[in-house]
């Protein structure tokens, strides 16, 4: 339990509209881009769009270059946004709701909103939004992206079936003596922390592990 000294306590509430945020953002695609997103704890200094519904967001970066968007510059606005367009329609479907911009301002949207950071894998394109604190919303988590975790380590035991030889054969065996395994697969499991073995075949050269089956 002291692990958990200090983290902040969450409202219930709260603490389930983070979990639906990230679960419906984190991998969906915009414009052949799958999207990544994280809660900040504090809003970027950049130009914000406000929406309905306390609704807001930012552009911080588009097409890998970062974005110095003033307030009183309409004509850039405007490009960011036809610019931003796909990521901005993305967000729309994921969380079924409208980021039809009403006013631009350089401040950020009150202390009552929630902070998130939606980008592309590559960091090259990237929005903010500030959502309030107690909307409801009705999302959909994306589908599974192992894209994101593919540098996740995990850590995994591998047994390996050792190779079998005729008593006669071994018997010629002499110390020195090189014992070639082949390219057959090897058989044996692999097992994730408490979970049943998975039992299947294990190709050395390729360091690839076919399973076949679940041991209970």
């Amino acid at each position: 339990m002291s692990a958990l000294t200090g983290l902040p306590y969450l409202e219930p509430a709260e603490a389930q509209l983070r979990s639906d945020l990230l679960a419906a953002l984190n991998g969906i695609e915009a414009g052949g881009a799958l999207l990544c997103a994280t809660i900040r704890t504090l809003p970027p200094r950049v130009s914000w769009f406000t929406c309905r519904d306390a609704l807001a967001f930012a552009i911080e970066r588009l097409g890998g270059q970062p974005l110095h968007l003033r307030a009183d510059d309409g004509v850039r606005a405007a490009e960011c946004l036809e610019a931003a367009e796909p990521l901005l329609r993305a967000i729309e479907w994921a969380l079924d709701v409208e980021l039809e911009p009403e006013t631009i301002g350089d401040g950020s949207p009150g202390a009552g909103s929630l902070w998130l950071c939606v980008e592309t894998g590559d960091a090259s394109d990237r929005i903010h939004l500030a959502i309030p604190r107690d909307m409801r919303l009705i999302v959909t988590p994306a589908p599974l992206a192992p894209q994101l975790i593919e540098d996740v380590p995990i850590s995994a035991q591998l047994t390996l079936s050792g190779p079998r030889l005729a008593p006669m054969e071994a018997a010629q065996l002499a110390e020195g003596d090189v014992l070639l395994l082949g390219e057959a697969p090897l058989t044996g499991a692999i097992r994730f922390l408490d979970r049943p073995a998975i039992a299947g075949l294990f190709e050395p050269a390729a360091r690839r592990f076919t399973p076949l089956s679940i041991q209970e």
